[in-house]
């Protein structure tokens, strides 16, 4: 393996790594938040959706069946629908008032990147 080819697979890991301790955090502040003040069902929507579409696409790195085959009709639905859908999360995440409206975006945003990670090398494989 040659110098590039390491730093693609370091850069491709940190992308797919980087969702999980701010999905994590954002649950935490959720939590905490929770007990002192009333909870929000649209804030807990706005992070159970991304937490799982997160999932969804972990199991499809895993799992070919999950998501579908590469070049697949089914897996290429898959994979658009959840980055419109993230897409469209992260607007509404953007127009909320709540405490933790930066770290629904930030980690909405990073779950984006993730499928958007996954169209492309699904199209390029």
């Amino acid at each position: 393996m040659t110098v590039e080819e390491k730093i693609i697979y370091a850069f491709a890991l940190v992308l797919l790594g980087l969702p999980a301790p701010l999905l994590v955090y954002a649950w935490y502040r959720w939590h905490t938040r929770r007990k002192v003040e009333r909870s929000d069902n649209v804030v807990f929507a706005l992070l159970a959706i991304p937490t799982m579409s997160y999932i969804l696409s972990l199991l499809g790195l895993a799992f070919e069946d999950v998501v579908g085959p590469y070049y697949s009709t089914r897996g290429m639905v898959t994979i658009y629908v959840n980055l419109g859908l993230m897409a469209a999360i992260t607007l509404c995440a953007a127009f909320t008032s709540s405490s933790l409206r930066r770290i629904l975006l930030l980690s909405i945003g990073a779950v984006v990147l993730v499928w958007a990670y996954l169209a492309v090398v699904s199209s390029a494989v």
